[in-house]
């Protein structure tokens, strides 16, 4: 099943209770988004670096808080690293770009204290 809207190619798959599942669940599930390249987009997700984010304000010193605070500073570079060079429009990759200096900035300014 096809269906486009404004230039995006929109897939559906799903048995529709087909395998067992429920009919409405199974047939949403199986939609992705397509441009016309072809090429799946995929939603942004929270992850370990947004868990470690937060896990900072709960433990606030030793080795563990170390930790998170690099597994924080290597998600938030990796996002930004790749926005700059997988960016889907100038925007997103001009905020990369600016994300990915102050990372570093305040990486190196941290350091000195």
């Amino acid at each position: 099943m096809e269906l486009r809207s404004s230039g995006v190619l929109l897939t559906g798959s799903g048995g529709l209770g087909s395998n067992g599942t429920h009919p409405i669940r199974s047939h949403i599930s199986g939609w992705r988004r397509q441009d016309r390249a072809g090429s799946t987009a995929k939603p942004a997700h929270f992850g370990l670096g947004g868990a470690a984010s937060l896990l900072q304000l709960i433990v606030t010193s030793g080795k563990l808080h170390t930790g998170l605070v690099w597994i924080a500073f290597g998600a938030l570079f990796t996002w930004a690293w790749l926005e700059v060079f997988q960016g889907v429009n100038y925007f997103r990759r001009a905020l990369g770009l600016v994300v990915l200096i102050e990372t570093i900035i305040a990486k190196v300014w941290m350091s000195g204290e």
